[in-house]
């Protein structure tokens, strides 16, 4: 990664950057640099300390200031509960993917559809998404007894 004309990896790069405390909106110490990397293309490279480590945060598209970069960042476990819990656990719809990025913008729009909707019926039915989704199971099971139950057989036609 080329980073203000020195060419070297990421780790070499991280080992000399010096941190700067006082930046504007951000509660760790920061050091923003753009840079030019041979897989990426262009990028800002944000590095900051976290828990004693020095760690990096690399930034496409539309250059965000480093204080909203590292709010965004600041939320990553959240986002990844949201999408765990109630999509990948209890949808599966992990393995959902389309092609190109159209195909990523789809996927990401049915997915936030489920959740929203699953959201307001657990704000109509006044119960947590798994209350809901047990009282879906047990009346498709007592559907099938009673379709198992009151089955009429047909003779068939000779």
């Amino acid at each position: 990664m080329t980073i203000a004309d020195t060419k070297e990896k990421l780790s070499v790069h991280k080992r000399g950057v010096e941190l700067s405390e006082d930046q504007w909106g951000c509660d760790k110490p920061v050091y923003r640099a753009k840079a030019i990397s041979p897989t990426f293309g262009e990028c800002v490279v944000i590095f900051f300390r976290d828990r004693g480590k020095i760690r990096t945060l690399l930034v496409f598209g539309k250059p965000l200031r480093t204080s909203e970069a590292m709010r965004i960042w600041s939320q990553h476990h959240g986002i990844e509960q949201f999408w765990r819990k109630p999509l990948k656990t209890n949808l599966h719809i992990s393995a959902m993917s389309l092609q190109s990025r159209e195909g990523a913008y789809v996927s990401l729009g049915i997915k936030v559809m489920n959740y929203l909707m699953l959201l307001q019926i657990s704000i109509s039915e006044r119960r947590i998404f798994h209350q809901i989704q047990l009282q879906l199971t047990g009346e498709r099971q007592i559907l099938t007894d009673f379709i198992t139950h009151f089955h009429t057989i047909t003779p068939k036609e000779p």
